[in-house]
């Protein structure tokens, strides 16, 4: 198992997880909306994950991040990228191997480092 040690190093596991999930979803013409759902494969493989109850941890932990932010802004669904990567990178605390205020600064510096936000004039 090879784990981001660095910042930098879990922005660019990130995005590569994001533009191989891009493909894929374009690939099997799935709703881009839904993109964050694959975060869960990549977490999956990119860790060597194979425990069931852990990676359903990892799905309900993820699908609560998203369904909550869409509560907030129901016109956050639109921002997939932003999702993507908050899913890939939160959907680790639920394996115990990051904790919540270490994801929030991994998050931050990603967030400081590349727009994940579609038509955002604040973003852009």
């Amino acid at each position: 198992m090879n784990f981001p040690l660095r910042n930098r190093h879990w922005l660019k596991e990130s995005l590569k997880a994001l533009e191989s999930a891009e493909r894929r979803a374009k690939r099997e013409a799935t709703d881009i909306e839904f993109l964050y759902q694959y975060a869960v494969e990549h977490i999956v493989k990119n860790r060597g994950i194979s425990d069931s109850e852990t990676i359903e941890d990892i799905k309900e932990y993820i699908q609560s991040l998203v369904d909550q932010d869409c509560r907030v802004d129901s016109n956050s669904k639109r921002q997939y990228k932003f999702h993507f990567v908050s899913s890939y990178i939160y959907g680790h605390v639920p394996t115990g191997l990051i904790d919540d205020i270490p994801a929030d600064r991994v998050m931050e510096y990603v967030n400081d480092n590349t727009n994940l936000f579609i038509g955002d004039p604040d973003s852009e």
